[in-house]
């Protein structure tokens, strides 16, 4: 299964895992970091992508 198309976007927010590691538990249930990409998460579950 291919990542979101957000996840590879060059214009998403990069973030390291030692940044990630750094952030308050809130923030970190509302992301999800794939391949240094944040992807923001909508009630605990990733965004599907538009068809």
């Amino acid at each position: 299964m291919a990542p979101p198309i957000r996840a590879t976007d060059p214009q998403s927010p990069l973030l390291a895992e030692e940044q990630y590691n750094e952030l308050p538990d809130h923030v970190r249930r509302s992301i999800e970091v794939i391949d240094g990409h944040v992807v923001f998460l909508r009630f605990g579950f990733a965004e599907p992508d538009a068809p």
